[in-house]
């Protein structure tokens, strides 16, 4: 089975297994976890809150709930960043203020408006909290096939804040299928572990 078979096989099995999750079961880890996510992106940092550029996503569907966290950081005055996707799945890292400067994307994402933010690379963030469809612990990621924040975070090769996945525990597998593309993170966040990757 070729690589591209692999990804999609895992990508589709994962997905299916994280589509269980229940609005309430959601809406518990967003709570429970608030102030634990807060508490490591200060520590693993060494700045306060109040202090970072943050680089996050906005949840979509049943996705790792980040919303709470997003406007947590806003509250508190970090530099938050989220993404705008291009039509041909490149990423844009835009600041905003408010969630008010979010807009349905066709896909049904919260995103900014790029003609009107500033825009980061990923080095300009002390640190980035990610998506993705499956992990392993040796901090192998599998996005969702477009190869989106391994173009954007490679612009910044060698030049990378830490890298943290926000994912539920069912969404770990033992090997993430990757090709030399495919860039790894440093840490998983998920609903009741903390995991270092490397």
């Amino acid at each position: 089975m070729s690589i591209s078979s692999e990804k999609s096989q895992v990508r589709k099995s994962v997905i299916h297994k994280r589509s269980a999750l229940t609005p309430a079961a959601i809406e518990e880890c967003a709570e429970k976890r608030l102030m634990p996510l807060a508490g490591f992106i200060e520590k693993l940092t060494g700045k306060k809150l109040s202090e970072l550029t943050v680089m996050s996503f906005m949840s979509y569907n049943t996705e790792f709930p980040t919303r709470k966290m997003n406007q947590l950081l806003l509250d508190k005055g970090a530099r938050l960043a989220v993404p705008y996707t291009s039509p041909d799945f490149q990423i844009i890292s835009c600041i905003i203020s408010s969630m008010d400067d979010l807009k349905l994307s066709k896909m049904g994402i919260p995103e900014p408006d790029p003609a009107v933010t500033e825009h980061i690379k990923a080095s300009d963030a002390d640190i980035i909290l990610m998506p993705g469809a499956a992990f392993d612990k040796g901090g192998g990621r599998l996005g969702y096939g477009k190869g989106c924040y391994d173009r954007f975070l490679a612009e910044s090769a060698g030049k990378l804040p830490p890298l943290a996945a926000l994912t539920w525990s069912l969404q770990i597998v033992d090997s993430v299928p990757q090709d030399e593309n495919d860039l790894k993170v440093d840490y998983l966040f998920t609903e009741d572990s903390i995991i270092a990757c490397r």
